[in-house]
């Protein structure tokens, strides 16, 4: 009775962390970084910070405003200046001469920002690409070790039933049935913890497209092990990826950036003309004014050096960082090799001579050859290789996502 109990539970806790029969058809990783794109809580900040920059561009390229203006002059005082009778009131419309080329060089720098920007926001979406990918490969990793929970369970039963007969006839000790049974009830909660891991993983794959409260079901062949390209090819490709574009970008940018300061450098001239009317003659002229400031070059040159320290800093960054990137690359395709080599071992050698292990332990077991320990060894031997294995591809599959984010191999789902 206290077995059937115990089943019944199990049974029931796999109902109530199984997915309702009207479940969504299981996600691929491509359904699942569409949903990424369209829906991450960051889309609609990136899409507010591109708008500002944009706006900022158009700014750039407006000319220097006209400046209207009315002074009054000689009123309210003594003697004959008395009220309004010598009063001469100007108005006049004036605005600066830019000089040094300024426009075409903020012109430069907003676009060229412009530009960065739109590189910080591809790299946004490869980190968040990423992030869902490794949160996918957590998930399926842990629908495989649910599968390979129930696969013990129900042989840790059928091991219980091959055990109980033989110690109702004595002919097996009770401490092994006692031994399976606990072995059992280990199973069974290694099967709770698996299940409700399963449901913390789904909430955390869903909300990449902000809807934690879904429950997905990801259909990914974990066991599948591309053969990794080779460094050679990939550090080709890792210098167009927008982790180093964003340097040469940056360059740019600091290069526009010495050209406005440089053309600070040069005064602009300021103009005005305009009417005045003077009240005692009842008479008009026409008025103009000019001005230059002075020192404009000695102000300008501080700004100067500082734009060109920075310029040189982004280059002497991005050379550390490719030369950074590319040893990073070399080091994550040799541990995909290591891992999928792995992989093979357990799937091609290990495992089917574990499992003919088992069979024949078993065998021995109904015949009275082996006592149960050889057979709880044997099994135990199957369970860990089939865990090990489930472990090596998914460290392959999450350092395959790596190397994909080191490359920019993502970007294709960048342009849809």
């Amino acid at each position: 009775m206290a077995s059937w109990i115990r089943a019944c539970s199990v049974a029931l806790l796999a109902l109530s962390f199984a997915p309702p029969l009207l479940a969504e058809a299981p996600l691929d990783f491509a359904e699942a970084a569409r949903r990424t794109l369209a829906a991450h809580p960051d889309t609609r900040r990136l899409a507010a910070e591109l708008e500002a920059a944009r706006a900022r561009e158009t700014a750039a390229g407006l000319a220097p405003a006209l400046e209207a203006g009315a002074e009054l002059e000689n009123f309210a005082g003594t003697g004959t200046t008395q009220g309004l009778d010598a009063a001469e009131l100007t108005l006049s419309l004036g605005s600066v001469i830019e000089r040094g080329g300024k426009r075409a060089a903020r012109i430069a720098e907003a676009e060229r920002s412009v530009v960065l920007l739109r590189i910080d926001q591809q790299i946004t979406a490869l980190d968040r690409l990423a992030e869902t990918g490794r949160r996918f490969v957590a998930l399926a990793v842990v629908q495989e070790r649910v599968a390979v929970a129930r696969a013990a369970l129900e042989q840790a039963n059928t091991t219980l039933a091959l055990i109980r007969p033989r110690v109702e006839a004595a002919r097996s000790p009770r401490t092994e049935l006692l031994n399976a049974e606990i072995e059992r009830s280990r199973i069974e909660t290694e099967l709770s913890t698996e299940l409700r891991e399963q449901v913390s993983l789904q909430a955390a794959l869903a909300a990449q497209w902000g809807a934690p409260q879904e429950r997905p079901i990801v259909t990914m062949a974990l066991l599948d092990l591309p053969e990794p390209s080779g460094s050679d090819g990939l550090a080709v490709a890792l210098l167009a990826t927008p982790d180093l574009e964003r340097y040469a970008s940056e360059s740019r940018l600091a290069e526009s950036r010495i050209e406005l300061a440089r053309a600070r450098a040069a005064p602009d001239w300021r103009w005005d003309v305009g009417v005045r009317r003077l009240e005692e003659t009842d008479d008009t002229a026409l008025v103009a004014g000019f001005s230059i400031p002075l020192g404009q070059t000695r102000r300008a040159e501080p700004e100067l050096r500082a734009q060109r320290a920075e310029f040189a800093r982004v280059e002497a960054t991005a050379a550390a960082r490719r030369i950074e990137l590319e040893q990073l690359l070399i080091a994550e395709v040799e541990r995909l090799h290591a891992l999928r080599e792995r992989v093979h071992a357990i799937s091609g050698e290990q495992l089917p001579r574990a499992r003919e292990a088992r069979e024949l332990t078993e065998r021995g077991y109904r015949i009275g050859r082996f006592p149960y320990r050889e057979l709880a060894l044997a099994s135990e031997q199957v369970l860990a290789l089939q865990l090990a294995r489930i472990e090596a591809a998914s460290q392959y599959h999450l350092t395959r996502i790596e190397v994909e984010r080191l490359t920019g191999a993502q970007l294709d789902l960048l342009k849809d």
